[in-house]
C-alpha cells in the first residue's frame, strides 16, 4: 500500500474556512438547496448560510457576488430594449428577464447588475427562483445562473473552472478529469485513504501559472450515498418536481472524510483523463486531449447557453460569449502543454487508481 507523505502546508476544514485571503465571495440570503444545484460549491458551509470564501492565496479578492432574493416589484426600464422577455439598455452593464404569471399576484424576474465589475449583483424575486427550480420550467435556475456567472468572471482573471476531481501529493496537485460517474470520486476517495491530501471532487480552479485552488465543498456524492426505502420515496416525489437531486452531500460530509487535511492550492503537476475501456495507461495524444476536454467543458458547463449572461454581453457591447470560449480554450491547452497528461482507462470505475498510483511513482 502506498503512503504519500503529507504535506506541511496543508490545512484542517476549520482554518480553511477562517481563511482571511479568499479568492472571491459570494453573499447571499438564500440557502443553496432552495436556489438549486451549485456546481462551484455548497453556501451554507462553515455553518453559515450567508456566504462562502474560497482560499486562494491571492492578496486581496478578485470580486464579490451578492446573490440576493427581494419581494420588491421589477418593472423593465422604460427605455429598454427586449428580446423575448429579457431587457436591458446599450452600454449598461445591467440585463433583466420577466417571466410574465398569468394568475399570480407578481411577475418572477432575476436582474443581473455589474457583471464587469468588481461587486456582482444577482437579484430575483421568489416567483422566479420557485418556478425556475420546477421540472417544467425551461428557464436556468438561480443556481445555475450564479455558476455560470462565476466561470466568466474567473474567466476574466484567467482563472479556468475544470470539471475534475483533484489532490495533492508531496506539494503537487493532481486532476482527474472524464465523464461524470466515471471513477473520479472513487479514485479521490482511494487516494486519500493512502495519504493524499484533499483538493477538490468536482471542479478544481486553474489559473494561467497552472496553480490549482480547491473547491471542497460540491455536493455531488447523492449518488453514492446509500438510502432507505422511505428516503427514496422522497427523493423520487423530490425530484419528479424540482431539477436538482434530493439528497446533496459534498465529500467532507460524507463517511469517507475523517478529518483529513485539506490542501487549498498547490501547483499541479499533472492530468489524468479517465474513460471506461480495455485497461491501460499511456500519455494523452495532445490534440485529441484538447478537442475531449474542450467538449467535456462544454457538457459540464452552460455559461455559454446562459441567456441572462447572452443579454448582458449583448448589451454590454464589451465582449461576446466567443470571447470567453475562447480563453477557456487557450487554457485547457496551457494546462496540457504545460504538465504531463495520461489517459487512463478502466473497464470499472475500481481500475483507475492503481494506474493512476503507477504513473506518479514512475514520473513523480
Amino acid at each position: 500500500m502506498t503512503n504519500y507523505k503529507k504535506n506541511l502546508t496543508t490545512t484542517t476544514t476549520l482554518e480553511f474556512l477562517q481563511d482571511q485571503d479568499p479568492l472571491f465571495l459570494i453573499h447571499t440570503n438564500v440557502s443553496d438547496k432552495l436556489l438549486g444545484d451549485h456546481k462551484h460549491g455548497s453556501l451554507c458551509v462553515g455553518g453559515s448560510a450567508n456566504k462562502i470564501s474560497i482560499n486562494s492565496g491571492v492578496k486581496s479578492k478578485l470580486f464579490e457576488i451578492s446573490c440576493i432574493e427581494t419581494k420588491e416589484e421589477f418593472e423593465a426600464w422604460p427605455e429598454a430594449l427586449s428580446f423575448y422577455n429579457y431587457y436591458g439598455n446599450f452600454d449598461r452593464d445591467e440585463a433583466a428577464m420577466i417571466r410574465p404569471f398569468r394568475f399570480a399576484t407578481a411577475n418572477g424576474f432575476i436582474l443581473l447588475e455589474n457583471l464587469f465589475g468588481t461587486h456582482t449583483t444577482l437579484k430575483f424575486n421568489p416567483q422566479f427562483r420557485r418556478w425556475a427550480r420546477c421540472k417544467f420550467s425551461k428557464l436556468f435556475t438561480v443556481a445555475n445562473t450564479l455558476n455560470d456567472i462565476l466561470i466568466v468572471k474567473l474567466l476574466e482573471h484567467d482563472y479556468l473552472s475544470f470539471h475534475s476531481a483533484c489532490v495533492e501529493i508531496d506539494g503537487k496537485a493532481f486532476l482527474f478529469a472524464g465523464l461524470p460517474d466515471t471513477g473520479k470520486t472513487y479514485s479521490t476517495i482511494q487516494l486519500i485513504s493512502k495519504g493524499a491530501n484533499f483538493m477538490s471532487e468536482d471542479i478544481s480552479l486553474v489559473n494561467k501559472k497552472m496553480e490549482v485552488t480547491g473547491l471542497p465543498f460540491t455536493a455531488t456524492m447523492e449518488k453514492r450515498k446509500k438510502t432507505g426505502l422511505l428516503q427514496k420515496l422522497r427523493a423520487g416525489l423530490y425530484q419528479t418536481i424540482y431539477k436538482q437531486n434530493f439528497s446533496k452531500q459534498t465529500f467532507i460530509d460524507t463517511e469517507h472524510y475523517s478529518g483529513q487535511n485539506i490542501c487549498p492550492r498547490a501547483p499541479l503537476a499533472g492530468v489524468f483523463f479517465l474513460s471506461r475501456g480495455p485497461k491501460s495507461s499511456k500519455p494523452a495524444n495532445s490534440k485529441q486531449i484538447l478537442t475531449d476536454l474542450i467538449n467535456l467543458q462544454n457538457l459540464e458547463f452552460s455559461y455559454s447557453r446562459n441567456r441572462l449572461i447572452l443579454s448582458s454581453l449583448f448589451f454590454n457591447r464589451r465582449s461576446t460569449i466567443y470571447d470567453y470560449l475562447e480563453k477557456e480554450k487557450e487554457l485547457v491547452k496551457l494546462m496540457i502543454d504545460s504538465v504531463p497528461v495520461h489517459q487512463i482507462s478502466s473497464p470499472d470505475h475500481t481500475g483507475f487508481y492503481p494506474l493512476i498510483e503507477e504513473v506518479i511513482s514512475k514520473l513523480f
